[in-house]
Order: structure tokens, then C-alpha cells, then sequence
């Protein structure tokens, strides 16, 4: 492995800790009254977060980053949401991002054999992460509740 990707996974690790011990995840969660979203909104919310910061970031730097914030969201919602649900909707939302090469590394792979453009990479990248996002949020609640990872 190289050493380049041990330090973006070490630095997003890094990232995600930092989030929870200075507190930044509960300053954060406490700006909005989530107790008045709808507990599917907030689901949909951190999926689509995720997909748009693992499109600029990696997936591992954005999950580290973000599943901190979305397990404090998620006792602030009490019953609402379990923290798996919660940290499980940002690892989703995170996976489906792969519209550039930094995204994922399989993508950095494609991208450097010189047969993949950008260009083509973003389009098709944009198709499977706004297909795969919408499936997620309009299926998914139904096996979540089946789970009892989401209260009804």
C-alpha cells in the first residue's frame, strides 16, 4: 500500500476525532431544531451531505468526517434514529459519490489509465450517484423500519 493513501485514511480519521472531541459535532447539531425535521428528511439530509462531500473528498475522509456529526444527530432525535441508521445513511450516502477521481480509488485507477475523461467520469458518476440516491431515500425507509433502524 502506499504511503500516500495511508496518510488520507489516516487523515481522515484524524478529521472524524477531531470533529467529536472539541465539540464541533455538538455546536453543529445544536444550530438547527432537528426535532421539527421529519426523521426521513434527516436521513435523505446525511446521504445527500455525504454524496456531496465524498465527491470532492474521498469516501473514507467524508465518512470519517461526518458519521461523528450524524451520531450526535441522532441522539438528539432520541427513538427517532438509532446511531447505526444514522452513521449507516452517511456511509451510503458517501459510497455512492464517483463522479471524480479523487472519490474513489478504483476512479483514480480508471482515471490514470488515460481511457477515462473527466468528463465522462462526472456524467456517468452524476447518473449512478443521483439514480442511487434516490433509490436509497425512497425504498430504503421501508427495510429500515423492517430492520427497526427508523422509527415509522
Amino acid at each position: 500500500m502506499q504511503w500516500s493513501v495511508l496518510w488520507l485514511v489516516a487523515g481522515g480519521i484524524a478529521l472524524g476525532t477531531g470533529v467529536g472531541q472539541t465539540g464541533l459535532d455538538e455546536w453543529l447539531i445544536g444550530l438547527v431544531p432537528w426535532g421539527n425535521v421529519p426523521v426521513a428528511a434527516v436521513a435523505g439530509l446525511l446521504a445527500l451531505t455525504a454524496l456531496a462531500f465524498s465527491t470532492i473528498i474521498s469516501n473514507s475522509a467524508t465518512a470519517n468526517l461526518l458519521v461523528p456529526i450524524a451520531m450526535t444527530l441522532s441522539i438528539s432525535l432520541g427513538d427517532s434514529m438509532s446511531r447505526i441508521a444514522a452513521a449507516m445513511f452517511v456511509a451510503i450516502g458517501a459510497s455512492l459519490a464517483m463522479m471524480l477521481p479523487i472519490s474513489t480509488p478504483p476512479n483514480a485507477i480508471a482515471y490514470s489509465s488515460g481511457q477515462v475523461k473527466t468528463k465522462q467520469m462526472a456524467l456517468m458518476g452524476a447518473i449512478v450517484g443521483t439514480a442511487g440516491l434516490l433509490v436509497f431515500i425512497l425504498v430504503a425507509p421501508r427495510i429500515w423500519n423492517l430492520l427497526g433502524l427508523m422509527a415509522s
